[in-house]
């Protein structure tokens, strides 16, 4: 496969392209994922902020220990003496009471602080795990604390990872196969197209571009090149007729001008007035040759005329005029000539 052929182009770009999509999905998928997943695990925590919040002032815990459940995060209500209500410290989104005792805590920072909300990230030493934590403060002086797991994305993001390796050797494989199989079908016509037009350029007018082809714009084109073959036969025909005429038109000429020579050198040679008038009829037939010459060359200038202009001609005194060049033929083969 020729690297500028069609077939060549269309088979790298559709190969890049998969390479670009498989790059993007690893980007996204793997690169990106931890990313993804703790700013989609924030969103959610900070959606149930509201509800948390009108759940605890109605005193309803079990619609607490519902919202906990159902969006598996930890909710704890604080306030300066200690914890109020938690949903329980099992859950691996929850730190441990021993933790919350330390004034070196996220919860001690907190409430020190003038912060009315906070997000932390941060590592429960005691359940080895990574908890996304959303600090709440709200007008009664009481402390949300919204905490979720970021642990489950790290198994789901190495599942990815071996998934995405063995999906990438398959796209990369089906991609060269099926980009081989649509560059065949998108050059091959074209190619067969290119054959047919260099034996149009050897002049060979007996081909025909055709194609079983569904692509719109490749069968527009051999439609476009037979239109194009059937006028250039078409010239070619009438470039034929041209030079078969014009050698007609000229041959005429040049037989007067030799058939009136030789009458004067062999007959009329002594007789002034026969000589004159056939010196003058060679003359006229030079005359008439040499404007066919100037008429071909005019005929080559019409091409580039956008408008013609007329004359009027009279036709019988044209006639009369051709008659008298062929008096030679009444002389020497006793021809009658009539004209009505």
């Amino acid at each position: 496969m020729q690297r500028n052929s069609l077939k060549y182009k269309i088979w790298i770009y559709l190969i890049i392209f998969s390479v670009s999509i498989l790059s993007f999905l690893w980007l996204f998928q793997v690169i990106f994922l931890d990313s993804y997943y703790t700013w989609f695990k924030t969103k959610t925590i900070k959606k149930i902020k509201n509800q948390v919040i009108t759940s605890y002032k109605q005193k309803d815990f079990d619609q607490l220990d519902k919202i906990a459940f159902e969006t598996n995060t930890c909710i704890e209500i604080d306030d300066i003496y200690g914890i109020i209500y938690t949903t329980g410290i099992l859950n691996k989104g929850c730190f441990s009471k021993m933790f919350i005792n330390s004034k070196e805590n996220y919860k001690h920072q907190f409430m020190t602080s003038n912060l009315k909300e906070e997000i932390y990230e941060l590592k429960n030493p005691y359940l080895d795990n990574r908890n996304l934590i959303y600090a709440i403060k709200d007008n009664s002086y009481h402390y949300i604390f919204l905490s979720t797991s970021l642990e489950a994305i790290d198994a789901t993001s190495i599942i990815l990872k071996n998934q995405l390796i063995y999906v990438t050797i398959l796209v990369l494989a089906l991609s060269f196969l099926i980009a081989y199989f649509i560059s065949r079908k998108i050059s091959t016509p074209i190619i067969n197209i290119n054959n047919a037009a260099k034996k149009l350029a050897k002049g060979k007018f007996d081909i025909s571009f055709t194609t079983n082809n569904d692509i719109e714009e490749i069968n527009e084109l051999a439609i476009t090149l037979n239109y194009a073959k059937d006028e250039l036969s078409k010239t070619e025909n009438l470039r034929n007729e041209l030079l078969a005429n014009i050698s007609h038109d000229l041959k005429t000429p040049l037989t007067m001008i030799k058939a009136y020579a030789e009458m004067v050198r062999d007959l009329t040679y002594k007789n002034k007035q026969k000589r004159e008038e056939n010196l003058n009829i060679i003359i006229n037939e030079t005359d008439r040759l040499n404007q066919l010459v100037n008429d071909i060359l005019d005929l080559s200038k019409l091409k580039a005329l956008s408008k013609l202009n007329y004359e009027t001609c009279n036709l019988n005194d044209l006639i009369n005029s051709i008659i008298k060049h062929y008096e030679i033929y009444k002389l020497k083969d006793n021809y009658n000539i009539i004209y009505q």
